[in-house]
């Protein structure tokens, strides 16, 4: 899973790094998923849905989603983690954490 070291060390890395915020948006609180190159099949970082939706839509090579593509999270921490999605059967490093329930539902 991870290229030069421990999956389960660089994902939580990434995880602690990003402090639960989109690595676009910067939004806290939402529901983050995986952001991965479909090139190189390497983790990028961790997007909000609505962020992820418009990377993959965004092929302009200026503004937020070029700069993040450029200067994603795993390569400012160093970290290199391959992508594992559950048609892979491997063990993930950065399954998401349980949703917390808002009080009084």
């Amino acid at each position: 899973m991870a290229l030069g070291g421990d999956a389960l060390r660089a994902g939580e890395m990434l995880r602690i790094w990003q402090a639960g915020r989109c690595a676009v948006c910067g939004k806290q609180g939402l529901y983050l998923v995986k952001d991965h190159d479909h090139e190189t099949w390497l983790v990028r970082g961790l997007l909000c849905r609505s962020c992820n939706v418009m990377e993959g839509m965004d092929s302009d090579e200026s503004g937020c989603f070029a700069d993040y593509r450029r200067r994603h999270p795993t390569v400012i921490l160093g970290v290199r983690l391959e992508y594992a999605g559950p048609l892979f059967g491997a063990e993930d490093p950065l399954l998401p954490e349980p949703r917390k329930e808002a009080a009084g539902t």
